[in-house]
């Protein structure tokens, strides 16, 4: 009977447990991969520190490379096949449901996500902190381009990059408009490039950390401010006024899961400016706004969760395109065997790292 080594969180706050778990038989459609690695997510520390609600106990990790073992073969699985070295969609929707025909898949009222599922639940093995991962039948799977031959960096494309297409597709960016990124983690790097590519004016980058704002200079800011800097604030201020004839910026990304940003980001908005929230989704991220200022200054607030698969596919290209032009290489910055998952998650926790890496 074949068996999948796993890591399994069953308390909060608790080391995750090293289990064997028995591998289910594939239904038509399914698929089976080997995990090549998987990267903590912040939602992942999240998690495991209590910040989040997900059913106990379940295998963490979403962020994932597989090479695909046994499948058996349906019109979903779309001409894929043992030996190709994939990623997926984070999310399983029914695509029928109100949210699905709405455009919002990660929305469905059947919705199934990978590495938030409870372990006791069929089939068992849908986290990427294991051996292996049984992905349903109607996943939507991705082989990764030959161009990219560190195949192991498209493990952040399903989660992260794929959210930040969301965010620059929500926004409705325009070529030669300016943008604040706030917040220098993944999440903002990806915005931060595909700004870049998309042909932004002037993109400003802030966050907390000096070296992940040396980081954002590679994937294509401007300028970079320091918001734990005497002054900083104001100097941004100052900046977007420069740099926009008096203006403000067209667009901002709160990338930095701070509520305290908000401030910073309603002030640098142009007149007629456009605010996405995307880095808040612990249930402590309350903000304070000024209805005056949103009215006078006319702006729109959006927010977003997660990706349809369609922005999996576009940021899969993006990076196939540009492999060159920016450092991906440098996101993974350590990765561990899955026997030591508790230090990588010490390791993810400290911040070091953009991402830590399990390799099964």
């Amino acid at each position: 009977m074949d068996i999948a080594k796993t890591a399994v969180l069953y308390t909060i706050g608790k080391p995750l447990v090293i289990k064997n778990i028995i591998i289910p038989p594939l239904k038509n459609g399914a698929v089976l991969c080997r995990i090549k690695i998987t990267t903590i997510c912040g939602s992942d520390i999240h998690t495991v520190k209590g910040l989040r609600n997900e059913p106990l106990p379940l295998i963490l990790g979403h962020e994932a490379v597989g090479e695909i073992v046994d499948i058996k073969a349906s019109p979903d699985t779309k001409g894929l096949k043992k030996g190709d070295i994939v990623t997926w969609a984070i999310a399983v929707s029914c695509g029928k449901c109100f949210f699905c025909r709405k455009k919002l898949p990660q929305k469905c009222v059947s919705l199934y996500k990978y590495g938030h599922s409870s372990v006791k639940k069929w089939p068992f093995l849908t986290g990427g902190l294991s051996e292996y991962i049984y992905l349903l039948p109607g996943s939507a799977i991705y082989k990764i381009p030959q161009e990219i031959s560190q195949k192991e960096i498209l493990a952040t494309a399903n989660c992260t990059l794929a959210t930040a297409v969301n965010a620059i597709e929500n926004i409705s960016f325009k070529k030669g408009e300016t943008a604040l990124v706030q917040g220098a983690g993944l999440l903002g790097l990806y915005i931060t490039s595909l700004l870049r590519i998309k042909g932004a004016s002037v993109i400003i980058v802030t966050d907390v950390n000096p070296d992940r704002l040396k980081l954002a200079g590679e994937f294509g800011a401007d300028y970079t401010f320091n918001m734990r800097e005497t002054g900083s604030s104001q100097n941004l201020q100052k900046t977007t006024r420069e740099t926009t004839g008096g203006y403000g910026i067209d667009n901002a990304f709160e990338a930095c899961g701070n509520p305290e940003s908000i401030k910073d980001g309603i002030e640098s908005l142009r007149i007629g400016g456009k605010y996405l929230i995307a880095g808040m989704v612990t249930a402590n991220s309350e903000i304070v706004l000024s209805g005056n200022n949103i009215i006078r200054k006319c702006l729109t607030l959006k927010g977003i969760h997660n990706y349809r698969p369609d922005h999996l596919e576009k940021g899969i290209d993006f990076m196939k395109k540009y492999i060159n032009k920016f450092p991906f290489q440098k996101i993974i910055g350590a990765s561990y065997p899955l026997g030591d998952v508790n230090e990588a998650f010490k390791e993810a926790s400290s911040g070091k790292y953009i991402r830590v890496g399990i390799k099964p």
